[in-house]
């Protein structure tokens, strides 16, 4: 059976690297939680698309996406994909 976990928070007023960094942090804490492993950064790779991976364990799938105000992290024991998107207004015309 397929697992699926995600986990969000926010990050309010913070630059698009510290957004990454805290997606990062936010990913070690689900890999532990889920797995009960200890992700180390040297863990990540990237496939040639640009997706990451988690070298030592090829069952355990993530994705990180981070938005404004929120980052988001999707741990699985399949292929996973998560993307968040702010709120904004939308055009009468459309």
């Amino acid at each position: 059976m397929e697992k699926v976990v995600i986990y969000y928070k926010e990050i309010k007023h913070l630059t698009p690297k510290e957004q990454s960094r805290q997606g990062r942090i936010l990913l070690k804490q689900l890999v532990f939680d889920f797995f009960g492993v200890e992700l180390d950064e040297q863990d990540i790779a990237q496939e040639a698309g640009g997706k990451p991976f988690y070298k030592k364990n090829p069952k355990c799938y993530f994705n990180i996406s981070h938005c404004r105000d929120y980052v988001a992290v999707a741990v699985a024991t399949s292929p996973v994909g998560i993307d968040i998107e702010s709120d904004r207004e939308v055009s009468a015309s459309l």
